[in-house]
């Protein structure tokens, strides 16, 4: 905006939008041009884990994806099904499943976790972890970000001596000091299956908070989730106040400008008040005053909780059907389309950290087994995990029908090439005989 003197007249002229004189639109006495962004205070680890212990919806948030990322498991691909019984045995042993759900939870709600793998390689937890001497994988321990704290001694390390140790590590710490209840310790970073939550810009006000983590969920839905809690409170409050008395006295200004004008007043109001809770009825001085009874009407209030709701499942990509358990809402509504951009939410979930740990997991598993003369060599396998939804015997149907339409019209094709073929092939053969006996 530039302001160009005329005069005594400052006339403001913009270069950037259409704006009016007369009513202030785009000017710089429009109060829409000011909305400014500001990041909110950061929020304690207690807190979070306060809000997460008595506020179920939140919780609901935090646990709903990272449950549905791991409820039915992974597929191994692996083509010999007793060895793919005797590695789910050995992931079973350790509940992966609960564990790396637990994992998934704690990044969420605390902007990012650990699990510590109690590896038997003849190593402490503070050694780099080797992997050319794996026995087995003891135990998997979770621990939030809040329990985790980086020790950084080299903070890239790409040449290590151990020729068979993990390399890279650009912005990783090299150790982690674990303080719980159940004990404190260093290990080495090369043990731990880390989880973050997103990711944060280095020009973040957050980024020196939660440095090699990512950001808690909270702080993307806070606004909206208060929104959502104390919306129904307040609607049921408003119940109350549906009805108004109103209470009319002659004279009333004179009266409470006495002494005792005002506790008259109350003492009066609480005679009317009380008789008509209990009588239903009041009895009132025909000449100075008068009772009347205003209703409220509470139109709007439902969509205004709607949209409330409405903008809670859109922060928190959860579909009103899973975080509510309500139908979905309009005319022809089935909710297919929020339920599938949940399905691809939690599968960016499972395609991300998730699988890559999962894979690092397995890996140690095998060697392992190779290890203990279970089996002779590594497998070739693949890390997939399983799809939380199952389909409908409806679904189920029209699927089979679509595959054996596809499979009817590949059938039709080739008999069709065949015939053409044949008749190709006849008249081929026609026309050589009919020269030969010429």
């Amino acid at each position: 905006m530039k302001k160009v003197k005329t005069g005594k007249i400052k006339a403001q002229l913009r270069l950037d939008g259409y704006y009016n004189v007369l009513n202030k639109y785009g000017t710089q006495h429009d109060s829409t041009e000011y909305y400014r962004w500001a990041s909110g205070e950061a929020v304690s680890d207690t807190e979070l884990a306060d809000l997460y212990d008595s506020n179920g919806l939140f919780s609901t948030i935090i646990d709903a994806p990272a449950d549905d990322a791991t409820k039915n498991g992974i597929d191994l691909g692996i083509k010999d099904k007793d060895l793919q019984k005797k590695l789910e045995d050995h992931l079973q042993t350790i509940h992966y499943q609960s564990n790396l759900a637990k994992a998934l939870k704690w990044a969420r709600l605390f902007g990012g976790s650990a699990v510590v793998m109690l590896v038997d390689d003849g190593r402490l937890l503070q050694d780099p972890l080797n992997w050319r001497d794996v026995h087995g994988v003891e135990e998997l321990l979770v621990y939030g970000r809040d329990q985790m704290y980086p020790l950084w001694v080299n903070g890239y390390d790409n040449n290590p001596a151990d020729e068979d140790y993990r390399k890279g590590g650009t912005g990783v710490p090299e150790y982690y000091q674990v303080n719980s209840v159940y004990g404190n310790y260093v290990v080495h970073s090369s043990r731990c299956l880390v989880f973050r939550n997103s990711e944060i810009p280095e020009s973040s006000s957050m980024a020196n908070l939660y440095r090699t983590w990512g950001i808690p969920e909270y702080m993307r839905i806070r606004e909206e989730l208060r929104n959502a809690s104390i919306g129904p409170g307040y609607s049921i409050r408003l119940l109350e106040r549906l009805s108004l008395a109103t209470y009319k006295m002659k004279n009333l200004a004179n009266v409470l400008s006495t002494v005792e004008g005002e506790e008259a007043v109350l003492r009066r109001m609480e005679m009317l008040d009380l008789a008509r809770n209990l009588l239903n009825m009041v009895f009132i001085d025909a000449d100075g005053e008068d009772v009347g009874i205003q209703s409220l009407s509470v139109a709007g209030v439902k969509d205004i909780l709607d949209n409330a709701c409405a903008m809670l499942s859109a922060v928190s990509h959860i579909p009103q059907t899973r975080l509510f358990g309500r139908s979905p809402a309009g005319e022809n509504a089935t909710g297919e389309g929020d339920l599938e951009n949940y399905k691809e939410a939690v599968g960016n979930i499972q395609s991300g950290d998730l699988r890559d740990n999962t894979r690092t997991l397995v890996g140690l598993i095998l060697r392992g087994m190779v290890w203990n003369r279970e089996i002779d060599e590594i497998p070739e396998y693949t890390i997939t995990y399983k799809s939380a939804w199952s389909l409908s015997d409806d679904e189920k149907a029209a699927q089979d029908q679509t595959v054996a339409a596809a499979q009817l019209a590949r059938a039709q094709t080739a008999a069709a090439y065949v015939t053409a073929g044949w008749r190709r092939m006849s008249s081929s053969t026609l026309r050589t005989s009919s020269r030969k006996k010429m």
